[in-house]
């Protein structure tokens, strides 16, 4: 069955912004891409598509709007030159904020082409406009392409905010590994706990743990997690936060998880459940089908969307998976997108 959706309040949720650059008759704007452009021929890079100046949005956390004309003004007191979608030239291309919504912390991620003249310029225009700033990075994105994150270089502060999500402690970077959304990750992470049926007996295998909150937050259930972290940053992260949070039953690794998940099963390990949350492209095929081989009882696939779980799916149906249920969780309100949580069984 499909069940009802779980979410949270639909407004001011998002602990994140990102915002790109431009100058429109002479004047700085910042916000978002619309979702269509006027121009035609685009080369997909973004400059067929208008930027939306946010002065407010009704979804974003207070403080991100505040960091957004923040930055803006401090870019205008600067005189450094807007980067220019079309051409490829100028230096400012945006910025990314993010906040704490239990901490209060803050930070600012400014994406340029290139190092900027005067970083400590960049610094006191920053931090004299936003009080609570707890992280300062620089972003260097020499390519021409609308992403803003590229090198990152720490002006100031620390290269995280903390802030406490479902009962953790955990550290956010400038790279969107939690879905932004702290009021309702916390149905999140129970519609995964329950799909996986965790229980102190129980074994946990997360193919895809990003920074390890989700493992993180089933290891307070499950007698062992592990986690397979996308790259070594991604996995020294995910340890720092098991330790902020005393998560010793929980362990790390990185590689394709397919491959972990094997060596595992030839030390003479064994799983009662697999986790699926891929960020980008479906998981391969063969993880499911060493999944089955290596005795896993349950799988748990979940997404940010019902079309880019449906991949998935399939792979672990042919692998020998059977669909029991779906949970949707409205993790990004007044978007196009829900966040699935299917539970397949052996």
């Amino acid at each position: 069955p499909i069940r009802d959706a779980a979410g949270a309040s639909p407004w001011e949720y998002r602990n994140r912004i990102q915002a790109a650059f431009d100058v429109r008759q002479d004047r700085i704007v910042a916000g978002y891409f619309a979702m269509r452009g006027p121009e035609p021929g685009a080369g997909g890079n973004g400059e067929d598509r208008p930027i939306i100046n946010v002065q407010e949005c009704p979804i974003q956390h207070g403080d991100n709007v505040r960091l957004l004309a923040s930055m803006r003004d401090a870019v205008v007191e600067l005189g450094w030159p807007i980067y220019d979608r079309r051409t490829g030239r100028g230096l400012v291309r945006g910025m990314i904020g993010q906040v704490g919504f239990g901490s209060g912390e803050a930070m600012v991620v400014v994406s340029t082409t290139r190092d900027v003249p005067d970083r400590m310029a960049l610094v006191h225009a920053v931090r004299r406009r936003i009080l609570n700033l707890t992280s300062l990075l620089l972003s260097v994105q020499p390519k021409h392409t609308p992403e803003l994150l590229g090198r990152i270089d720490l002006l100031w502060g620390r290269p995280y905010i903390e802030d406490e999500i479902a009962g953790l402690t955990v550290r956010l970077y400038a790279s969107a590994a939690v879905p932004p959304n702290p009021r309702a990750l916390p149905l999140w992470l129970e519609a995964i706990a329950r799909a996986a049926d965790v229980s102190e007996n129980t074994s946990v295998f997360d193919a895809a743990c990003e920074e390890g909150l989700v493992p993180i937050a089933l290891a307070r259930r499950a007698a062992r997690v592990v986690g397979v972290a996308p790259d070594r940053d991604a996995m020294h992260r995910a340890w720092e936060n098991a330790r902020l949070n005393d998560a010793a039953n929980v362990v790390f690794y990185t590689r394709a998880p397919q491959g972990v998940l094997a060596k595992l099963r030839e030390r003479g390990d064994r799983f009662d459940c697999l986790v699926v949350i891929p960020r980008g492209s479906p998981a391969p095929p063969a993880l499911f089908a060493e999944a089955k081989r290596s005795g896993v009882r349950r799988v748990v696939c979940a997404s940010h969307s019902p079309a880019r779980v449906v991949a998935d799916l399939r792979a672990a149906v042919a692998a020998g998976f059977r669909l029991t249920e779906v949970q949707p969780v409205d993790l990004l309100p007044q978007t196009s997108r829900i966040h699935c949580v299917a539970t397949l069984v052996s």
